[in-house]
């Protein structure tokens, strides 16, 4: 531990008896078992709200969280000598979620199922400016970004590998997202009602780990308000791009989530429109417009490519699985 990590440490009354680095933080066995220093970019608002939450689930019987801890000026956010801001938190002896494995996915999502009853516990938490666009208002905004990163590509006249290949199939995307959109159209305005709650905003691999006595939940301080379907699709999306959209994967979700929640007639129809619209696109179309185009990084022209190929997966998928 250097000496800009040892000024941190102690802020806190814990003693420390050995450390080692992990993903961009350090870890700590302590008197007071595993815990994890990291950097903190946001607001001590945003830091409070999470730890708030963190209690109210533990009320609720939903463990496993990553708890922040106070220092012992009873702030929740310690500053070196430069004013740089760190937290700590309560850490795990487990890895994260593979994607890969189908049993982890499973494991992954009866934990989010959990998680989601918990949340729906919670119906008088409310915290102002949580809320985010609904579902449709979403993706009609991603909708429009493509076609204004289109007509940018259009006028700067550009004809980079990766300009000229997200031109050639703008097209058929465009008319996928546009279709999604549109499917909104024909449902019933409670529609948008089903399951709304508190998400968690970044269910993830990197925000699971498999324990031998369970899984752990982590950092949720982007918790949020919409239909809790979106943190299972999040999780669905990623895992079937890993595995080129095999029907194991997707059925190990639903088994893993259903033994908690049972999923209703209305969410598959969610879930049929948001694997309809090509998000992978959206994604690296958005990285792109967002960027220094001076000097696009391979790895996303490697990207595109490979949200091309999988394109007929997906489709395929969506016909088999979510007719």
């Amino acid at each position: 531990m250097n000496e800009k990590q040892m000024e941190i440490v102690e802020q806190y009354d814990v003693e420390v008896r050995s450390s080692f680095r992990s993903r961009g933080c350090l870890q700590l066995e302590t008197d007071r078992g595993l815990l994890t220093i990291m950097p903190y970019n946001g607001s001590p608002l945003r830091l409070a709200f999470e730890l708030e939450l963190q209690k109210l689930l533990q009320a609720e019987g939903f463990h496993n969280l990553d708890i922040i801890l106070a220092n012992k000026e009873d702030g929740l956010i310690s500053y070196d000598k430069y004013r740089t801001p760190f937290i700590m938190k309560h850490s795990f002896e487990g890895r994260e979620c593979s994607l890969k494995d189908e049993r982890d996915v499973e494991r992954a999502c009866r934990n989010l199922a959990r998680l989601h009853k918990a949340l729906r516990n919670l119906k008088d938490y409310r915290v102002e400016k949580r809320e985010t666009p609904s579902i449709p208002d979403m993706l009609n905004g991603k909708k429009l970004e493509l076609r204004r990163i289109r007509n940018y590509i259009k006028k700067s006249g550009r004809r980079t590998e990766f300009e000229l290949t997200f031109t050639s199939c703008y097209a058929s995307f465009y008319e996928e997202a546009e279709k999604a959109v549109s499917m909104f159209a024909k449902k019933e305005p409670g529609f948008f009602q089903q399951g709304y709650g508190i998400c968690h905003g970044a269910y993830h691999q990197h925000n699971v780990l498999m324990l031998e006595e369970g899984e752990a939940t982590l950092n949720l301080g982007q918790f949020h308000y919409n239909q809790q379907i979106m943190d299972l699709y999040n999780l669905m999306r990623k895992a079937l791009e890993k595995n080129q959209f095999q029907c194991k994967i997707f059925q190990a979700a639903v088994k893993g989530y259903e033994e908690e929640l049972k999923l209703e007639k209305e969410d598959y129809e969610m879930l049929k429109i948001l694997f309809s619209f090509p998000e992978k696109f959206w994604k690296i179309s958005n990285q792109y417009y967002n960027s220094k185009k001076c000097w696009m990084p391979p790895k996303n022209l490697e990207k595109l490519k490979k949200a091309i190929s999988q394109n007929d997966l997906r489709r395929r998928f969506i016909e088999r699985e979510l007719p």
